[in-house]
C-alpha cells in the first residue's frame, strides 16, 4: 500500500496533525511530498493545525460556475442542480475555481459557503483601472465585489480606463495584489473588449500554429467549381450596412429601376360617363 492511502487511511478514521502523521513513517520528505499532493488534489484538507478528509469535515467538492453582485452559484461534483452562495460566504473565490464547499447551517434557506479552494482557475486577471487616492485599482468581473484588486508598483505607465492584463502575486483573503503584464488599451478602443473576454476566459489570444498554416492554404480567389448552385448578382448594385471586411452580410438590398407602361383600355368602355 502505498504512502498517500495509508495517510488517507489514517484520517478517514480520525483527524491528525502532520507532526504525528511523520511518526508514523521513516521518510520525513516522502510523507511531507503525499500530504502535498493529497491537499492539492483535494483528496485531505487541513483544518486548524490537523489534516481531515473531507468526508469527515461534511465538506463537497464543486466548481464556482457564476459570480453575481451579491451572491454566487456552484456546480457540486455529481449533481446536476446548481448551488446558492451567499458572496459573503465566497471566501476570496474566483469563478471557474475548484473549491470545497460546507452547508451553511445558519442560514434559512438551502446555502453553502467555500471552506476552502483546492485549485485556482487562474494566475492572470484582466480589467480596468481605476484610481482610488492613493491605490492603483483592477475592477474585475472573475470575482465578487468585495474582492479589491491592488497594482503592486510598476514601471508601465497606467491610465484610468485602460484595460489591464494581470499577473496574481498574492491573495491575503478578498485582496489581491497583482503585477501589470501589459495593457491591452483604453476601454474604448475598438477590439479591447474582445481581447479583455479572450483573456478572461483563459483562452488564447493566438491561433495555434497549426491552424495559421490551415489558413494560409485556403486559396485568396475562387474557382469556377465554387460558382455551382449559387445565382450570380455580381453584375448588380448591392448596398448593406455591413463594414468593407464583413465576412457575414446579415441583409442586403439591391434595386432595378423600371420604365412603368400605362394599361391598354379604352377609358370610355370602362368608365362610362352620364
Amino acid at each position: 500500500m502505498e504512502i498517500k492511502e495509508q495517510i488517507i487511511n489514517m484520517l478517514n478514521k480520525h483527524s491528525l496533525s502532520e507532526k504525528l502523521i511523520y511518526e508514523f513513517f521513516s521518510d520525513s520528505k516522502e510523507v511531507r511530498d503525499a500530504i502535498n499532493s493529497l491537499i492539492d488534489n483535494g483528496d485531505i484538507v487541513r483544518h486548524r493545525k490537523e489534516l481531515y478528509t473531507p468526508k469527515r469535515l461534511g465538506l463537497k467538492k464543486a466548481k464556482v460556475v457564476a459570480i453575481k453582485d451579491y451572491f454566487s452559484f456552484a456546480l457540486i461534483d455529481g449533481e446536476e442542480e446548481d448551488v446558492y452562495i451567499d458572496n459573503r460566504g465566497l471566501n476570496g473565490a474566483f469563478i471557474d475555481d475548484i473549491v470545497y464547499l460546507r452547508e451553511n447551517k445558519k442560514s434559512y434557506r438551502k446555502e453553502y459557503e467555500v471552506f476552502s479552494i483546492i485549485k485556482r482557475s487562474r494566475t492572470q486577471v484582466v480589467g480596468e483601472l481605476i484610481f482610488d487616492e492613493e491605490w492603483e485599482l483592477l475592477v474585475s468581473d472573475v470575482s465578487s465585489m468585495d474582492t479589491y484588486f491592488y497594482i503592486n508598483p510598476t514601471s508601465i505607465k497606467l491610465f484610468e480606463g485602460n484595460i489591464a492584463l494581470c499577473k496574481i502575486t498574492k491573495q491575503v483573503g478578498n485582496d489581491v495584489y497583482l503585477d501589470v503584464i501589459k495593457i491591452l488599451g483604453n476601454v474604448n478602443e475598438p477590439g479591447v473588449e474582445i481581447s479583455k473576454i479572450i483573456y478572461k476566459n483563459n483562452a488564447d489570444i493566438e491561433f495555434p500554429i497549426e491552424v495559421r498554416n490551415q489558413v494560409n492554404e485556403i486559396p485568396q480567389e475562387l474557382s469556377e467549381k465554387d460558382y455551382e448552385g449559387y445565382e450570380d448578382f455580381r453584375d448588380r448594385l448591392i448596398v448593406t450596412i455591413d463594414g468593407e471586411d464583413t465576412k457575414d452580410i446579415d441583409d442586403a438590398i439591391s434595386i432595378d429601376k423600371y420604365q412603368a407602361t400605362a394599361p391598354d383600355f379604352n377609358i370610355d368602355d370602362d368608365y362610362p360617363i352620364d
